[in-house]
């Protein structure tokens, strides 16, 4: 569970905010099980033209709040620059060295769970993902906002794999359907780790004065039921590749905003 301290003075702020960058999730994280993020789907029929609203799927609740609920956050608005640099510093420290090693993670996925030939094909990433470069002409709120809400879009995605498995899983051949069994075991893990950083990434926008977008927007998003198997494994792959692209500039912005005069 993250637990946020709230405390007068900026050094334990700093400390608490440390406590909370430490707690990376593993498998287990959040305290919610695997089961309880992947609500088994009752109907067995479905239709590739039909499309859904993230918000009546269910996993919503974890897209619309992605810190744990119970999560106590106390912001103080009027911190000092050195006090905002320090938070800074603490958050860009961990986004950099957890964004390489969840792109790690997400590429062993692809290399054992997607499509033989996943990692060489040239697919888009999915809408609105950031570039590093993108990232480094916005101001510190707007990159971090772009951040924030990229995170929740692949989460929401990752947690979708799994939900078209429960759905049409038996739509797939013996093998592709213990391929797919083992991809959506894994996305759900990919969509925790992911989930944890957009609440690491909305606690400082709060920290540092600013206000995370809402994530209303992102919950009217639609996703398109796919029937057929070979149909799910194209998107499942593009899925994937776009979450590395994603930790991987995430990794790199990071480590640029440290070595930026702006927070040294």
């Amino acid at each position: 569970m993250l637990i946020w301290i709230t405390a007068p003075s900026a050094a334990i702020g700093i400390l608490a905010l440390l406590i909370l960058l430490s707690t990376a999730p593993t498998k287990g994280y959040p305290i919610t099980t695997l089961s309880d993020e992947t609500t088994t789907i009752t109907s067995t029929e479905g239709d590739d033209s039909q499309s859904l609203k993230i918000r009546d799927l269910p996993f919503a609740s974890f897209i619309a709040n992605p810190c744990s609920p119970g999560t106590s956050r106390s912001t103080d608005r009027n911190r000092s620059k050195a006090q905002r640099q320090s938070f800074s510093i603490t958050f860009f420290q961990y986004m950099k060295n957890y964004g390489t090693l969840y792109k790690q993670d997400a590429l062993k996925v692809i290399n054992s769970s997607t499509i033989e030939d996943c990692s060489s094909l040239n697919l888009p990433n999915l809408p609105n993902t950031p570039t590093h470069q993108e990232l480094l002409e916005m101001n510190e709120e707007g990159a971090l906002k772009r951040i924030y809400s990229s995170l929740i879009m692949h989460s929401a995605h990752a947690y979708f794999v799994d939900h078209q498995y429960l759905t049409f899983g038996a739509t797939c051949s013996e093998a592709n359907t213990d391929r797919e069994r083992n991809l959506a075991r894994e996305a759900v893990i990919l969509a925790r780790k992911q989930k944890h950083m957009a609440c690491m990434t909305q606690m400082i926008l709060e920290e540092l004065g600013y206000t995370p977008d809402d994530t209303n927007a992102i919950l009217d998003e639609k996703f398109t039921n796919l029937q057929m198997c070979s149909r799910r494994a194209l998107r499942d792959c593009q899925i994937m590749l776009s979450i590395v692209h994603l930790f991987d500039v995430i990794s790199n912005y990071s480590r640029s905003m440290l070595e930026s005069p702006q927070i040294n």
